[in-house]
């Protein structure tokens, strides 16, 4: 996550597990912004509930009230973007 301010540029990054990368990608592909609640449900919320929840502990996601309902906070949205951009570079460096 990158932060501008008076000429201070300040760089965070978030180690981010493979599974809770995939919850970002999935995020970025219904196209979600800060606030927006994303409804997990089924076999996708039992098979991530725990990175949910983890993503939730480092304030990337915030919980809903709905069941399986969670949104991105701007931290969240942040790294989803690196997320995209890093996936984004990984799928043109791969050989077919």
């Amino acid at each position: 996550m990158r932060r501008d301010s008076d000429d201070l540029t300040i760089e965070v990054f978030i180690l981010l597990s493979t599974s809770e990368q995939r919850v970002l990608l999935t995020f970025h592909q219904y196209l979600m912004t800060p606030g927006k609640m994303l409804c997990f449900s089924g076999p996708s919320l039992e098979r991530y509930v725990t990175d949910l929840d983890r993503m939730v502990d480092k304030k990337l996601l915030i919980r809903e009230k709905f069941k399986g309902g969670y949104s991105l906070s701007r931290a969240g949205f942040a790294a989803m973007k690196d997320c995209v951009e890093c996936d984004d570079e990984d799928a043109s460096n791969r050989v077919t």
